[in-house]
């Protein structure tokens, strides 16, 4: 699973260095932080099993604010699937989980995004 993870990564990585980023970073709070891994947990198979990497934000173009990141869960199986992208937002002081990669697809098209916006930097 590491070398898939490394591939999609480096594969990710490339595609989005050739945009600049356009947006502002957001610095956020630890309540924020909170809340965001929070309502990660509630879409993960084993959410006890989470193990958060980086969290970072930036404001995009219509003024919300993206949140991006990485965890690592157990699966159906009860291993761990390493660690993998989400993306969301946040809408009236909650954050909204718009999708947890499941797939390397999955997974290359939010680091894309994530990287263009500049709230993250795999």
């Amino acid at each position: 699973m590491k070398s898939t993870t490394f591939k999609w990564l480096g594969l990710a990585t490339a595609m989005a260095s050739s945009s600049v980023a356009a947006f502002d970073r957001y610095e956020m709070s630890s309540s924020t932080i909170d809340a965001v891994q929070s309502a990660i947990l509630t879409v993960l198979k084993d959410p006890d099993s989470a193990k958060f990497g980086e969290v970072g934000a930036a404001v995009a173009s219509d003024g919300s604010v993206v949140v991006c990141g990485n965890v690592n869960a157990k699966n159906s199986f009860g291993g761990y699937i390493g660690q993998m992208p989400f993306v969301g937002h946040m809408s009236g002081g909650e954050f909204v989980v718009e999708q947890v990669a499941a797939t390397a697809d999955e997974a290359v098209r939010i680091i894309v995004r994530c990287e263009n916006l500049g709230a993250m930097k795999w």
